[in-house]
Formats: structure tokens, C-alpha cells, sequence
């Protein structure tokens, strides 16, 4: 089974993207982390957040700008793998200026609607479908036919659904299976008690109901030593040691299964021994129990427990949260902040000087050799055009006929020496790229502050 260590960058200085993930997903979740971190931090550090965490789009690594821009945009997506690793370098990130992650959330949620990452409009579209049973049931009830319909509309290729629902005494107990592959191929490691519980929580609020009461873990897919960050983790005849001292043993993961009268067969899940922790452990960096007694880890698959009271309410006057937030669609944050990430694009923007060099024909980048000949004439001839005339698209037949650079042959071979700029660019200057608009036309993007010299 693959692993994708999405929390592999809990390790300070570290870089972690996945090439080749196939998943993109709205990135609601990662905007209000980058909205949240202008308000709070100088420009700079927060530039160099996202620096650490570099994201592929589309076949290429995005340049800082476009990550800051892309993060900034309504609607747009991002892969996967990539917007489960922002959330665990977060929490190494405010770790290291002395801040919670969990109290960072919980301004996140407050700051939107209280309960989630995304806008009204979003959560009544993906809602509907169960709206009108939810409404004649225990209201705070509704919250957990909505959550598993939520996850699955947000998170391709995910499972997350009650598994086990007990009424005792006024209570509701659930469990829900979260697996981060319907197929069980490949698990990716998060924190999911930090990332998703207090969203969780609190998503009654959406609906002017109080909070859920508790929320907890079951098991966790997570091995010790990815969750501890710099304690010695062993084992030594099925017991598992935390710097010398006992914390738990590795137990089989069907009959933890069973300890809790919990059935997954239908979703098939693998079989797998675990470590069930027998006491809680404290993380002296992040100051909080990372480590749950009665918690299985290394597991198959997440286990999440939800308890509330019941709650009757049939008033549909909650719908009136929502349509409040609808109102008011950018929300006041993304104002308040938009000078700073005015700021953080002027700070990211790369900075590309091109010189041209007559005598031999070469065009040089922030003085690196980068072309020469009639690729280097080529690009000269379409970077004056941009800065002259803010011209972005060309066609061959006019440099064909550009006698410097034709030289007045028929038989130029243009188009190899033009594929051969592009190729360079690719490889030596992202920053600018050539592209085929049609039959004998092509487009010049300009990702940086561009000048040119000579």
C-alpha cells in the first residue's frame, strides 16, 4: 500500500510536493490559511512559508507569485496530496513563534462562518440532497448526515461515513471510517484530530446551534515516530517505547475492531497490526497531547468519534445563517489583508534581467548565458515588443521575415532554433514561457518584472 506522508514536512526545513498526484480540490482550505497568516504575520515570514511549500500545477512547479496568486484567486483548486501537507507545515510554523495551531483553527472558522472553510453558496449546493430529511430529525443530528457529504464532495476519491450510532441516556455516540482512498491504495498521513476536529465541532454553528459536546480519535494511520518529532521511537517485542519509556502495544487491528463493536467489511478495509496507546503522550515542542490513550495507531484507516446530546429542532429559520454569510462573498478578512498580499506578490514577483550582448550574439538572464544566435534574437525581438507595446502575441511569419534575424535565407530553420528557445526557457528561466496559439502563431507569458538591457 503507497503512503503519501503528507505530515513528512513536520520536520523543520524540509520541502515536500507529490509530482504526480491526480486529485485537485478546492482550495478554500488552503486560502483561509494563507488570509489568516497575512493578518497575522510579517509579509516576509509568511512569503517564506509558502517558499518551503512548493506546488506542481498542470505539468510545471508554480513560481512563488503564482502560488501567492493562485491562493488568492475565488474558485480554483489544488492538488490533493499538496493541501493536506500545508496543514501539517503549518503546525510546524507556529510551533516555532510559539502559536497553536489549534486557537490559529479555531480564528479560521471563526472568521468564515464559524464552522468551515467554505463559502454559504458552496455548502447549500453540496447540502440539498439531505436538507429535507435532516430538518425532521435531531438538528444537531443533521450535522452528521451532512459531514460524510461534505468530506466526499471536498476530497475526491474519499470515504467518510458513520459506521456506528448509539443513543444512550439522552446521548448520541458516533463513530465514522475516514479512508483517503476508496480503493485502500495508498494512506496519507495528517493530523486528523488537529486538522478536521475542530471543523467538526463546531459545525452546528453553521446553523446557530451550539457546538458538539465532544470529538475525539479512534485510530489514527499515522506510525509513533511520524507523529513524535525528536524522541526516540522502538519497539521491542510488540511494546512500543517513547525515549525508553512504555507507551503502548501493537495489537491486531480486526480485533481492536471488535473491542468496539465495529464492523468495516464493507468497506475493505486491510488488515493490520497497530499500536494501541495506554497512555497519553505529550509533545514538549507543541505542548499538547499528540498521542491518545486508547487510541490505535499505524491503523488502516481513521476512526473519528463524534458525542452529543439530542437536540430536537425543527425551526428551518437556521437556513438564516447561511444566507447571511451568502451576502457577503469576499468576506471582510480577505479585504483587511488584501494590501499585505499586495505586499507578499511585490516581495514574491522574481526579478529577470535580460542584456543583450552584439558582439557574440547572446542574450544573457541576471547575467547567466542563456541564448545565443538567432534564438537569443528571436527573444529579444518579442521582449522589446512586451515592453514597448505590451504585445504578448506573435506570429512566425514575422520573424521570418525580420531580416536579423533570417538573415534573408528561405531555409532558416526557424522553427528548430524556435523550439530550441523554448526548451531553454523551460529549463533556465521559467519565468518565461512560449506557448503554440494556433496554426503559425505563439503566446509570450511574462511571470516576473522583466527588463532588458543592451
Amino acid at each position: 500500500m503507497p503512503i503519501i506522508a503528507a505530515d513528512s514536512t513536520v520536520r523543520p526545513g524540509s520541502r515536500y510536493f507529490h509530482p504526480t498526484d491526480p486529485y485537485l480540490t478546492p482550495h478554500d482550505f488552503t486560502k483561509s490559511i494563507y488570509l489568516n497568516l497575512l493578518a497575522h504575520f510579517p509579509v516576509e515570514e509568511v512569503v517564506g512559508f509558502w517558499r518551503g511549500r512548493p506546488m506542481r500545477l498542470e505539468g510545471r512547479e508554480l513560481s512563488i507569485y503564482e502560488l501567492l496568486s493562485h491562493l488568492w484567486r475565488d474558485k480554483a483548486k489544488v492538488p490533493m496530496v499538496w493541501d493536506y501537507g500545508v496543514g501539517e507545515a503549518l503546525d510546524v510554523f507556529l510551533s516555532e513563534r510559539g502559536h497553536s495551531i489549534l486557537e490559529f483553527y479555531r480564528k479560521i472558522l471563526y472568521r468564515n462562518n464559524h464552522g468551515t472553510y467554505l463559502q454559504g453558496k458552496v455548502l447549500l449546493k453540496w447540502f440539498y440532497p439531505v436538507m429535507k430529511a435532516a430538518f425532521n430529525v435531531d438538528a444537531r443530528d443533521m450535522m452528521l448526515r451532512l459531514i460524510p457529504h461534505f468530506t466526499e464532495n471536498l476530497l475526491p476519491n474519499h470515504v467518510h461515513r458513520r459506521v456506528k450510532r448509539e443513543i444512550k441516556q439522552g446521548w448520541t455516540e458516533s463513530v465514522f471510517v475516514y479512508l483517503t482512498d476508496k480503493e485502500n491504495e495508498q494512506i496519507i498521513y495528517f493530523d486528523s484530530e488537529v486538522h478536521a476536529g475542530e471543523q467538526f465541532r463546531m459545525s452546528p454553528v453553521i446553523f446557530g446551534m451550539p457546538p458538539f459536546e465532544e470529538v475525539g480519535i479512534l485510530s489514527d494511520a499515522r506510525p509513533l515516530h511520524v507523529v513524535v518529532w525528536k524522541h526516540a521511537v522502538e519497539e521491542s517485542n510488540d511494546v512500543a517505547y517513547i525515549d525508553g519509556r512504555r507507551v503502548g502495544r501493537r495489537i491486531d487491528f480486526e480485533e481492536f475492531l471488535r473491542l468496539h463493536d465495529l464492523d468495516l467489511s464493507a468497506y475493505k478495509v486491510p488488515g493490520k497490526r497497530c499500536v494501541l496507546m495506554e497512555e497519553d503522550y505529550i509533545c514538549p515542542q507543541r505542548k499538547r497531547v499528540v498521542l491518545r490513550a486508547g487510541c490505535a495507531y499505524d491503523a488502516p484507516a481513521y476512526l473519528q468519534t463524534i458525542r452529543h446530546k439530542i437536540h430536537v429542532e425543527r425551526d428551518l429559520g437556521v437556513l438564516g445563517h447561511i444566507v447571511d454569510d451568502i451576502e457577503d462573498e469576499e468576506g471582510p478578512l480577505a479585504r483587511a489583508v488584501k494590501g499585505r498580499h499586495e505586499a507578499a506578490l511585490a516581495l514574491a514577483r522574481e526579478k529577470v534581467r535580460l542584456t543583450w550582448h552584439p558582439e557574440d550574439e547572446t542574450l544573457a538572464c541576471n547575467d547567466e548565458t542563456l541564448v545565443k544566435g538567432v534564438p537569443a534574437k528571436i527573444l529579444k525581438s518579442m521582449v522589446h515588443a512586451y515592453l514597448s507595446e505590451g504585445r504578448t502575441s506573435f506570429e512566425y511569419r514575422e520573424f521570418k521575415r525580420d531580416f536579423d534575424i533570417s538573415l534573408g535565407q528561405k531555409n532558416s530553420n526557424f522553427e528548430v532554433r524556435f523550439y530550441r528557445l523554448i526548451e531553454r526557457l523551460q529549463e533556465k528561466c521559467p519565468s518565461l514561457a512560449i506557448t503554440k496559439a494556433g496554426r503559425g502563431r505563439f503566446e509570450l507569458h511574462v511571470r516576473c518584472e522583466l527588463s532588458l538591457e543592451g
